[in-house]
């Protein structure tokens, strides 16, 4: 048996009911593809230049102006960050939180700096400065 396709079946004789529907339908899906991929290509400028010259901006009063909004959503998380010297002294301690819940990092020489591992002398350090320091403010909260 003989397995004809659609297309095979809208082009025979005996289903010219069919023949035009899937005409129609295919013309249909072509002008929306058109349109779907004509709408996704940006143009600049004059869009009959040729593609191998350098597009020129248009002039300003060609412009058109648009708008819109973005809306971001941001959660910092709280932390404090400890600056120490070479010797693992600490130098600054920075803060976004007054309260007890934070992660607490180390960084060498500037609040940029390496990454460095948070040793029991840094602790030791921090927690004698903990009842010293003011809390309430953020930023630098410490500076030796």
């Amino acid at each position: 048996m003989r397995r004809f396709t659609a297309f095979q079946k809208a082009l025979s004789k005996k289903n010219s009911k069919q023949k035009i529907e899937f005409f129609v339908a295919a013309a249909i899906v072509s002008l929306l593809l058109i349109f779907i991929l004509g709408a996704s290509m940006p143009t600049v400028g004059d869009t009959s230049a040729d593609a191998s010259e350098d597009p020129q901006p248009a002039p300003i009063d060609q412009l058109t102006s648009s708008s819109g909004s973005v809306t971001v959503v941001a959660r910092i998380l709280p932390s404090r960050l400890i600056v120490v010297d070479d010797e693992d002294k600490i130098i600054e301690i920075w803060s976004n939180t007054p309260g007890a819940d934070y992660t607490l990092r180390a960084r060498e020489g500037y609040v940029d700096g390496s990454e460095h591992p948070l040793t029991e002398g840094i602790k030791s350090q921090y927690n004698k400065l903990l009842p010293t320091i003011d809390w309430s403010k953020k930023g630098l909260v410490y500076s030796r």
